[in-house]
């Protein structure tokens, strides 16, 4: 219990835990620029609406946080997107908050390596369908240093056991120096 470890003892496992690590050595290699092709559809019976994107990455924080801009054209309207992303040492967790032009609300969702180089997030989406939430999920598939393939997964109806699909894809591909 902390209660029982001295100050240095409590000093000592703050830094061990603040240290970067392995996890973020990795995220590391996504720093800098990627073109981007999103697909997205309204429903899984929809027709897939693609456009084309730019990424922008770089860790923030001494390497301890990865942050990512990107902008796209969605629906003929301009969207700009925000990602955060870390790993907690303490939870051995990745943690992510999504913000962007499309709403006010903040998507946080908990993620674990499921296999080499595929990260699995859960979380809970909270928008004007479900004001309560619904469960969500994505997938970042990191094939190389240079392509990423991001698939987000939705529940399609609103209620809480409704099979996920997908919605959303991002095919990332580093951009030309």
């Amino acid at each position: 219990a902390v209660a029982e470890m001295s100050e240095m003892e409590v000093m000592q496992l703050m830094m061990e835990l603040g240290t970067p690590g392995e996890p973020h050595k990795e995220m590391a290699k996504s720093a800098g620029k990627w073109d981007v092709k999103m697909s997205m559809k309204m429903s899984p019976d929809a027709p897939w609406q693609v456009s084309q994107g730019t990424s922008n990455i770089k860790m923030i924080m001494g390497g301890r946080y990865m942050a990512e801009q990107n902008s796209f054209e969605m629906m003929g309207m301009e969207s700009k997107g925000m990602l955060l992303q870390g790993f907690d040492n303490l939870t051995k967790t990745y943690q992510t908050v999504w913000i962007d032009t499309w709403g006010t609300r903040m998507m946080i969702a908990d993620g674990k390596e499921v296999s080499k180089g595929v990260v699995e997030y859960h979380g809970t989406m909270k928008d004007f369908a479900t004001p309560e939430g619904r469960p969500y999920m994505f997938r970042v598939t990191t094939k190389s240093n240079d392509e990423t393939l991001f698939e987000m997964y939705d529940t399609v109806s609103e209620t809480p056991d409704a099979p996920m699909a997908m919605i959303m894809k991002m095919e990332y591909t580093r951009a030309a120096k």
